[in-house]
């Protein structure tokens, strides 16, 4: 697939040398933001570049030049890039595979180049409004540093997975995703990222964040196709980089994820604390288990009162 390669980038002129030459950025750098992306190291003397990659670099120098970021910051927001980026590509080449089976390579190559700038535009809109909403997010947070966070995954998934081939696993998967990602949009939280059956979350409240996760129960129930789901819900200092979260209260929210029973949502103390009864909450204690790293961790039932269902 050379073709499809040429087709997307223009076909390799240049070494990493003759690249290097033409922009203002030091090689030990240019070969941390390569290996930043993703990409394996290239040899030296190999042709494998295009005037897109001098390009790439050149932007590259800018972005450093006009004071957006620093050198260090360059260096992780490409590498958050290139792990985006490679999802998202390997989606797309997912639906190619699809398409191939049925088309000679040439056709493929036609399909490839005419879909890029289609995707190119989508990219660049769906990036300017995520960039808005962060701006506006952060300028209105008046803790950025405090956030609740939560877990939610499907009971059973690991034997699910076992048991059924690719093409059963994968609608499955999808439809979970979608149910979460859905719920997410309404209650106006945030999906930070999926990790296998799981997706992790933030909100700027506890009770923002419940009324999400417990949605996303109750939805995930009313599917016949999807097995159980469970929740956790922490709240607290939270550590924010590159578009993910860190911290002991991202590792409350994941224990406490494993010790719900289907269909329920628990929480840690701080977040049962934010969940008051005249605001619509019921919490009830529900025990006080040893999990990894917690000797005695103290977890509460969470239901809203103003959902029969929850």
């Amino acid at each position: 697939m050379d073709d499809i390669s040429a087709a997307l980038l223009g076909p390799p002129t240049l070494t990493r040398d003759d690249v290097v030459a033409q922009v203002d950025l030091p090689l030990d750098l240019v070969l941390r933001l390569w290996a930043a992306m993703g990409f394996p190291e290239v040899p030296s003397g190999e042709v494998a570049f295009t005037e897109r990659d001098v390009q790439a670099l050149r932007d590259a120098g800018l972005v450093v030049a006009s004071g957006i970021v620093e050198t260090g910051q360059l260096v992780a927001l490409t590498r958050s890039m290139g792990q985006s980026m490679s999802r998202l590509a390997q989606m797309h080449v997912n639906n190619l595979a699809h398409i191939a089976d049925d088309q000679d390579e040439a056709t493929i190559v036609v399909l490839a180049e005419a879909g890029v700038p289609i995707v190119a535009r989508l990219l660049e809109y769906v990036w300017r409004r995520h960039l808005a909403a962060s701006a506006v997010s952060a300028l209105d947070r008046s803790d950025r540093g405090t956030l609740a966070v939560g877990f939610v995954d499907l009971v059973g998934y690991t034997g699910l997975s076992r048991r059924l081939d690719h093409a059963e696993l994968e609608p499955l998967v999808e439809a979970f995703d979608d149910t979460v990602a859905t719920n997410a949009a309404r209650g106006g939280v945030r999906v930070v990222k999926t990790l296998g059956d799981g997706v992790l979350l933030s909100g700027a409240s506890a009770s923002q964040l419940a009324t999400v996760l417990l949605a996303v129960l109750a939805a995930v129930d009313a599917d016949p196709k999807l097995p159980e789901a469970r929740a956790g819900l922490s709240w607290g200092p939270v550590l924010q980089r590159h578009g993910d979260v860190y911290g002991e209260t991202v590792n409350l929210a994941s224990r406490i994820t494993g010790l719900a029973r289907p269909g329920t949502l628990l929480a840690e103390e701080q977040a049962a604390g934010e969940l008051r009864e005249d605001d619509g909450w019921q919490v009830k204690a529900a025990g006080a288990h040893s999990v990894r790293g917690y000797s005695r961790l103290k977890t509460w039932r969470v239901r809203s009162l103003l959902v029969s269902n929850s």
